[in-house]
């Protein structure tokens, strides 16, 4: 929460749920490099002034899981190149 130094995050595959506010406000936050198949279920405002343009790194052939997933729907910026960890 009012993270302006944070430029950059990994959420790893086991990753199921990110509580309220974890992302609030990180303003600078750049890129998302997410290897969950699964889009972790988001609590409240978690990416709340986090640009919508930036990168979300994702496994292949996830796009259409993420962005129809209640939170990571906003994102527009969507690519599936992650390898399998």
């Amino acid at each position: 929460m009012y993270c302006t130094g944070l430029t950059s995050i990994t959420i790893y595959e086991n990753v199921s749920n990110i509580g309220d506010y974890a992302f609030y406000d990180c303003s600078n936050l750049s890129n998302i490099n997410c290897y969950s198949i699964t889009p972790p279920v988001l609590g409240n405002q978690v990416f709340y002034n986090v640009s919508i343009n930036i990168p979300v790194h994702i496994p292949p052939g996830q796009i259409s899981t993420y962005t129809s997933a209640t939170g990571w729907i906003n994102f527009t910026n969507y690519i599936d190149d992650l390898p399998a960890v």
